[in-house]
């Protein structure tokens, strides 16, 4: 026996090109979209909710690479910066010896 529990309210507005973007792929209302209306999936041109599907990917790809590649130049800059200082300790605990 099944039975329902609850329901997934599904945000819609009247105007969703004039949402305000507040950044990181983040939306808010605007006074040019209207007030939010929630409503069940598939129901009044509300969006449908799919088990066992894989929606697209929503990052920004050229961003995303130029942060990766920031991120392996700085690692390989710290890495070269500490080649000398060990070869400076490797060469005084030689003339230790």
């Amino acid at each position: 026996m099944t039975r329902a529990l609850g329901q997934i309210a599904v945000p819609n507005f009247n105007s969703p090109s004039n949402l305000q973007s507040v950044g990181n792929n983040l939306f808010s209302e605007s006074p040019g979209s209207g007030p939010v209306i929630f409503g069940s999936p598939g129901n009044q041109g509300m969006g449908l909710i799919k088990a066992s599907t894989l929606e697209l990917s929503n990052v920004d790809l050229p961003t995303e690479f130029v942060n990766m590649i920031t991120a392996q130049r700085g690692f390989q800059a710290n890495s070269k910066a500490l080649t000398p200082s060990d070869e400076v300790l490797s060469e005084l605990v030689n003339l230790k010896r």
